[in-house]
Order: C-alpha cells, then structure tokens, then sequence
C-alpha cells in the first residue's frame, strides 16, 4: 500500500504522517539499543566502554565474551548517537 493512500486513509496529511512514522521509529530504535546498553553495563556491572575494557585489561572479567560484549556496547552506542544527531532534524509533528 503507498503511503499516500494510508495517510488518505487515516485523515492525515502525508508530510505529518511522515514526521510521525519518523519520530516514533527513531524512538522506537533508540529504547532497543539502550536496553542492550544497559543489559551490558548490568552485566559487568560498568558505566562506560573504558570502564568495561580496564576491568577486562586487568582480569577483573573474563576476556571471553567480554571483548566481544565491548565490541557489540561500543557499536550500540555509536548507532544510539547517530540516531539522536538524526533526531534533532526531525520535527515534532503538530
């Protein structure tokens, strides 16, 4: 189905619906990768990637899987960035 006739459909202008649609992806994608965040943090029990990495560094965690669980929080973060510099060029619907 186009967009066009979904936003016919719903009594709503395309533009908004797009906005919308948008907005609430972005927000959507965002709790996703701060529950993997924190789900991380929680597992380690840490605040940052560096903090993680020195308990990794000094033997406090186990190297496996704790270099790959570094990898997969420094890839989540960046991603969660991306979207919030994004974010801000999305307008709140009216």
């Amino acid at each position: 189905m186009e967009i066009e006739t979904i936003a016919k459909k719903l009594g709503m202008d395309l533009k908004k619906l797009v906005e919308k649609s948008l907005k609430t992806w972005i927000e959507i994608e965002l709790m996703k990768l701060n529950a993997k965040i924190i789900k991380i943090f929680t597992r380690y029990n840490v605040s940052s990637p560096e903090e993680l990495e020195k308990k990794i560094e000094t033997g406090e965690v186990p190297e496996h899987p704790a270099w790959e669980d570094l990898i997969d929080l420094e890839n989540y973060i960046a991603a969660r960035n991306k979207l919030l510099e994004v974010a801000k060029f999305v307008k709140e619907p009216e």
